[in-house]
Formats: structure tokens, C-alpha cells, sequence
């Protein structure tokens, strides 16, 4: 019985470790976001938040390419330029109507929290519902739909956080160590008592 209580206060106290190691609020690290749309791809701005920082924009290191593009002003560097302005050319506009144009942008890793994508203003809303996908280097560590199709052009996503490699050996090693406890703990006869 010793035993068993012992390797269980052990996995508590690494679960409560890991518990503690998490992050106050949900990010996860990212190097790049890949957004398309059904159709026409058009997008205002991209904002990747680090803390208060826009990691994605140009100003701080962003890169955008695409795909390809509708006309020379509104290439994809509009879309990280650092204004929310959603009237064409301002914009990045895709040239394949097809939905086959895919915009990415590129930053130094970073503990991404939120993203923040801003639609076309002057015309065409029902084209601002995006899929977009987070990588970690070649690693796809999110993906999701963010529509700005509504009045205020915007869609905004919380990042989820994704476990680090570390953490998951030390939730495995502490589940490993719970069941090792449950398996080994020896089973007491029942005693009856007689009146």
C-alpha cells in the first residue's frame, strides 16, 4: 500500500508541474500563417499577436508571397503593410477566381495568442470567409475558418496552445507512473466480520 500511495503522490506532483508550466493564456509558437479563401482571395491586413507585438507585420520582420496576385498594387505585401484599409487596391487580391490562391505570411518564431484578419471594404464581403493554416516550421500546428464578412470586416482567432515536446514526456511519464501504481497495488482479501 505504501508503494502504491507513493508512486501516486509522485505522478501528482508532475502533473501539478506541468499544470504550473503552462502558459496563463492559450498560444502556441508559430513561423507562419497560410490563408485561402473559396474564392477570389482578397485581404486588408494580417496581424499575428506576440504580446502586444504584430509579429506578421512588414515594420517587425513579416514577409507576405502568394500565390498570385490580381494586379501589381494590390500584391501580398498589402496585406501585412500595417493598415487595416479594406478598399481595393489597398488590398492583397488574388488573380485565380477558382479559390486555388493561397497567402503566406512568414515571421520569426514567436508565442503567437491571437490572429487577426481584416476583410475588403468597398465591395465583395461574401469572399472574406478564410481558411487559414498555423505552422511551427514545416509543422501544421492549427487550422481553422475566420470570417470577416460581418460589418466590422474583422475576424479575430484565439491560438490554441499546443504542448511542447517536453511536456508531453512529463504528462506521459506521470499517466505511466498513475497506471504503474494502479497495476502493482496489491489486491487486501475482503474481511467478514460474523455477529
Amino acid at each position: 500500500m505504501y508503494r502504491f500511495k507513493n508512486r501516486l503522490a509522485t505522478a501528482v506532483v508532475s502533473l501539478v508541474a506541468i499544470a504550473a508550466s503552462a502558459p496563463a493564456s492559450a498560444a502556441t509558437y508559430i513561423t507562419s500563417i497560410k490563408i485561402t479563401a473559396q474564392s477570389y482571395l482578397q485581404v486588408a491586413e494580417v496581424q499575428a499577436f506576440s504580446g502586444t507585438t504584430n509579429v506578421a507585420a512588414s515594420a517587425n520582420g513579416g514577409t507576405a508571397s502568394a500565390t498570385s496576385v490580381y494586379s501589381a498594387e494590390s500584391a501580398a505585401g498589402n496585406a501585412i503593410d500595417g493598415s487595416t484599409n479594406g478598399n481595393y487596391p489597398a488590398i492583397y487580391h488574388g488573380a485565380s477566381g477558382s479559390g486555388s490562391d493561397v497567402l503566406t505570411i512568414s515571421f520569426a518564431r514567436a508565442l503567437v495568442s491571437t490572429i487577426n484578419l481584416f476583410g475588403r471594404t468597398d465591395c465583395c464581403s461574401n469572399r472574406d470567409i478564410y481558411s487559414y493554416q498555423l505552422f511551427d516550421g514545416t509543422t501544421l500546428v492549427g487550422s481553422g475558418t475566420a470570417d470577416a464578412s460581418g460589418s466590422t470586416h474583422e475576424a479575430s482567432v484565439a491560438v490554441a496552445a499546443v504542448p511542447e515536446p517536453a511536456t508531453w514526456t512529463l504528462m506521459l511519464t506521470g499517466f505511466g507512473m498513475i497506471g504503474a501504481g494502479v497495476r502493482s497495488r496489491k489486491r487486501q482479501p475482503a474481511g467478514v466480520t460474523y455477529a
